[in-house]
This record gives structure tokens, sequence and C-alpha cells, in this order.
């Protein structure tokens, strides 16, 4: 008598993962993917995903060989509806946007406009300071060793409709006058702080308003359409991803509007679609290009991609564990160079990275300059780093990228 033939490992796998979906996406259903979610294989990885994580919207980037291997975004751009989000639609990126600001002070650089060793007593020279304050640089404000706090909350006058440069040269004023946490060039010790002084000494320098000469310098040369600041539905609630933070009284999802105010937006505010923000990584990966077209020389990008120095962190047992538990990997691991954190590999060259997050939206981004590879992530809910990390590797396995995740 002939036996049954035994069900294949596919059909085993099959029935193994409709039943965890059935299980598991009982809050966050599948999404559908449609011509709009972008690329088709990239949008079934990102909609499981999505589920087991219960996050309202995923969008994702593939960059292999220094060009976009695929790009998608699936899932709603507000929790409970069926308001679904495309490829083309707007994310925070948190963080992730001190490589728009630390590159834009590099093209300053190029022009001569800006040097590395510029201080914040060049650029205000009448402005009232600590002592400590004088001599720091706008490299040491943009790789984190200034000694400055990781926030600090600046009095704004509740009754005053400040601009943002205006909310800028308060909040500067103000921290110049608290003590530094670190001695200068001592430690790394990661601050918003810097990146927000360092924006308001590029719009000094150059008289214009920060988003301005970003768009003049960067978004407008690279053809970033969808790139801008702030809160991709403020201004269109119906046709761009709301954020979303997690309600605890009522255990779910809270959709929000707003997200963090513009005076901030040098510390990494950027909103853009996933593809537009996979063009401007790969203007961080080495190019191929001979005739000056590049928008960063090969010299810049290694200094925005190398460590000034190997200081240590300046961060205690409870934070470190907290960082691994949350974004995935070990802080001690990394250093930091102009805007990008750089981890250890096993190939002769690093792997660089950044997690960012806004009060209701999360990013991450690996790149190996290395392999011309980068993977990028976004999506509209604040639920936690790990989340992203653990995509981030489905993404590497599902393409063989020869990339060094940290």
């Amino acid at each position: 008598m002939k036996q049954a033939s035994k069900p294949s490992c596919k059909l085993l796998f099959l029935g193994v993962l409709f039943f965890w979906l059935s299980i598991s996406g009982c809050n966050t259903p599948l999404a559908p993917i449609t011509s709009s979610s972008g690329d088709r294989d990239l949008a079934q990885l990102l909609g499981i995903m999505r589920v087991k994580a219960n996050q309202t919207a995923l969008a994702a980037a593939v960059v292999i060989d220094g060009k976009i291997k695929a790009a998608a975004a699936v899932g709603t751009r507000k929790h409970g509806t069926k308001n679904w989000v495309t490829v083309d639609d707007r994310f925070i990126i948190g963080s992730c946007g001190k490589a728009f600001t630390s590159t834009l002070a590099a093209l300053m650089v190029e022009e001569g406009k800006l040097n590395w060793d510029t201080t914040i007593r060049d650029v205000f020279p009448e402005l009232k300071t600590r002592a400590e304050y004088k001599n720091i640089n706008i490299q040491q404000l943009l790789s984190h060793r200034a000694g400055l706090p990781k926030s600090f909350v600046a009095d704004l006058d509740s009754r005053r409709s400040y601009t943002p440069t205006a909310g800028r040269l308060v909040y500067l004023s103000q921290l110049v006058q608290t003590k530094p946490i670190n001695p200068p060039g001592t430690v790394i010790f990661y601050s918003n702080a810097g990146y927000i002084l360092a924006g308001v000494m590029m719009e000094m320098i150059s008289g214009l308003e920060f988003t301005d000469l970003m768009s003049e310098k960067i978004f407008k040369p690279l053809n970033l359409t969808t790139a801008g600041y702030g809160p991709p539905a403020e201004r269109t609630p119906t046709s761009q991803p709301w954020g979303h933070i997690w309600d605890k009284s009522r255990r779910s999802l809270k959709a929000v509007q707003t997200d963090d105010p513009h005076w901030i937006d040098p510390a990494g505010n950027v909103s853009l679609s996933i593809r537009d923000w996979a063009r401007f990584i790969i203007e961080h990966l080495p190019s191929d290009q001979t005739d000056g077209s590049a928008l960063i020389k090969s010299k810049t990008l290694e200094k925005l991609h190398t460590p000034p120095d190997n200081v240590s962190w300046a961060y205690g047992d409870d934070y470190l564990t907290f960082w691994n538990n949350e974004i995935g990997w070990p802080l001690p691991s990394a250093n930091y160079a102009l805007g990008w954190f750089v981890t250890k590999a096993t190939t002769d060259k690093a792997c660089l990275n950044h997690a960012g997050t806004s009060q209701a939206f999360q990013a991450e981004v690996y790149l190996s300059p290395n392999k011309k590879s980068a993977i990028l992530i976004a999506t509209n809910a604040r639920m936690g780093h790990i989340h992203l990390y653990r995509t981030a590797i489905k993404i590497k396995e599902k393409y063989a990228l020869k990339i060094d995740l940290p």
C-alpha cells in the first residue's frame, strides 16, 4: 500500500503563517497592496512585519550598488481608517535628519562660508555666554562632543508667536547660560541641543532661514520634491500620514496631527517620501561619476563619515541597557561622526546608521559605503525601534544584502 506523501515544507510554512496572522493580526489586519504601494515583493514583507508589530504604516527602501532596488509602503495613514498610505507619502524621519544638517554644514564648508572649527563666539561675538561655550566649534556640535545636554527646554514666552529662527535664537541665548554637563571635547554625549545651535549658526552666516537654506542647497539640487519639515498631515490631513502615540489609558494607538515644533528642525524634523530619502542616502555612497556632478565631494563624504576621535560615550549602565533593548544593538560598539553612528563591522569598512524618533514617528537607516548598499525604514507610530531593527534584518535576508548591521 502506497504511503500518503508528507506535506511540503512550503505548505507547512504557509499554514503556520496564516495561523499566526489570524491570531496576531486581530488589532492590525493586513493592508491591501496596490499599484500605489510600490514594489510588490517588498510591500508583502512589510505587510507581514507591520502586522507583527501592530504598526499603522510601514515604509522601506532598499539600495543596491548605489541604486534604488525597491521602495514600498503599506498600512493606513490614520489608525482605524482605510485611508491607505502610498509609496510617495511623507514620513518624519526624526534624528535621521541629522545627516541632512551635517551635510548642509559640509556644503557650506566647501563653499568657504564656514569652517569646521568655526566657534559660537565667531558667529555671535556679542552674545553673553558662559566661558565654556565660547570656543565650542561646529564640528563638536555635530559630533556630539560639545558637552551639551541631550535636550534643553527653552523658556519661550507663550504670549508670543515665534518664527522658527526667533525660537532658535532664544534657545541659544538661554542654553549658553547653563553649565555644560561635560567639558567640551572630552566625551560623546548625544545632543539635540548641539544640532539646534549648529542650525542657527548656519542661519546667521547665510542670512537664510534654515529650511530655506536646506531647500536651496540639498532639496532642490537633488530634486527631493516631497522633502520638507514638520508633520505630513499638518496641512493635508486626508492625503498624508498622521503620527501615532500609544495611549496607555485606552491601550491603543492615538492619531495626532501635530508633532515637534519647527524651531527644532536642525535636530532632525525632516519629512519626506521613502524614495526621496533613498535619493539623499545614495549621495552618501561612493559615486562612479567623474564629471563633478555629485552633490558631495568624496573628501567631504570621508569627513562626514569619520569620527573625529575615539573618546568614549558618557552614559551609565542603565541607559546602555535601555539603548540595547530599545534600538536592538549596543551603543558602546559605535562611535559618532558627523550625523552618523559608525559601528564596528566584520568587513574592512564599518556600517553607518542612525535611528530617528519624533513625538509620533520613527525611522532607521543603515548603509554600507563599501558595498554601496542601504536599508531605510520609517513608520508613523512611535512604538519602539526594536521593531524597525527586526524589519531591517528581514530585508537584509530577503535581498541577500552584503551590509553589516550593528
